[in-house]
């Protein structure tokens, strides 16, 4: 490069019209951190904000090598290059822009930052004042976000995946367009009632107690008389909490049809517990119906059956234990008290 080249390159760069004064307005009035490196890239000067931002005090940082104190090690050989050929044809790909790249504090850490690099002349030497924005909230809240938004994606495919096999198989039990309406309604809206819990709560786990009651507030006809619910404090995920208000609202339906709470005489109480013997901890969840006559094992399982079996074991990760007596039936859930 010709001694002509060069001074029409250095003609091209602002420069600084008072020196140092210019360049302390710009270091004071930066928002951002701001480092000034010299040609041989060592620190000419920072601001308060660069030094909280890498732990560095201004005395420690001036006149040691930039890419020593902030450049994490896999960049170091990249940023020595860059400069050496800026100085030697003036090209510099990533100047006056922004770009984001990882930065190192004092400590080792490593955090992303926005960074945009812009040249100056002082006399007749280049400085470069870099601008550097710590981004590490902003990428927390991206990843946050893409987070979120797989989660309602997975969530979205599995309440469809659970609507259509409610959906096909109410229809093959279904006698009737009408009776198909009226059993697949009430599911759904089962379903619904439990996703709004669970939305009340921003998908975190849930009571027990308030899904059982929410779940059958519909079927409570004898306030206080026919159903009883009790049991210790305990929380649900959401999966198994949409698990149980599926089998809630099945085992609800049934004892409407032909249980405890279809004549005045029927009694349902419906408790839990947590059982701890030193391996996995289970939640014992039970389904009692009393107060019938002439009760006998079905002589065939319908899809409500299928679906709380289903459940209990694919969803729950559990199983339950079904027993007929002559005045009743009591169901028996036994599953993992994941937390």
């Amino acid at each position: 490069m010709s001694s002509t080249d060069t001074l029409l390159l250095k003609s091209e760069f602002p420069r600084l019209s008072d020196r140092g004064s210019s360049l302390r307005l710009i270091l004071e009035t930066a928002l951002d951190a701001v480092i000034v490196m010299r040609s041989d890239g060592t620190v000419a000067d920072c601001n308060e904000r660069a030094t909280e931002t890498f732990g560095w005090t201004r005395q420690d940082a001036i006149g040691k090598d930039m890419a020593e104190l902030i450049i994490p090690p896999q960049y170091r050989d990249a940023h020595h290059k860059g400069l050496a050929r800026f100085l030697a044809d003036g090209s510099g790909p990533i100047l006056r822009k922004r770009i984001e790249i990882s930065a190192m504090r004092k400590s080792g850490e490593e955090f992303p930052v926005e960074l945009s690099i812009s040249p100056l002349l002082d006399d007749d030497a280049y400085l470069f004042v870099g601008y550097v924005r710590d981004i590490t909230e902003r990428k927390r809240a991206e990843e946050h976000q893409k987070l979120l938004l797989e989660e309602l994606n997975h969530r979205a495919k599995n309440i469809l995946s659970t609507v259509s096999g409610i959906a096909s198989r109410t229809a093959k039990t279904s006698v009737s367009v009408d009776e198909f309406s009226e059993k697949f309604s009430a599911r759904l809206q089962s379903l619904g009632r439990a996703h709004t819990l669970l939305t009340a709560a921003s998908w975190q786990p849930t009571s027990l107690s308030d899904l059982a009651k929410d779940i059958l507030s519909p079927h409570r006809r004898y306030e206080g008389v026919q159903i009883e619910l009790g049991g210790p404090p305990l929380r649900l995920r959401p999966k198994e909490a949409l698990a149980i208000s599926m089998i809630l609202h099945e085992l609800a339906t049934n004892a409407i049809k032909y249980g405890a709470l279809s004549n005045s005489q029927g009694r349902l109480a419906i408790g839990w517990d947590e059982i701890d013997d030193g391996s996995e901890p289970t939640i014992h969840l039970r389904w009692h119906e009393t107060g019938l006559a002439g009760v006998s094992p079905p002589q065939r399982t319908g899809f409500g059956s299928k679906l709380i079996e289903a459940s209990t074991r694919h969803e729950l990760g559990g199983d339950v234990a079904v027993d007929y007596r002559p005045d009743g039936v009591r169901y028996d859930f036994r599953f993992p008290a994941r937390r």
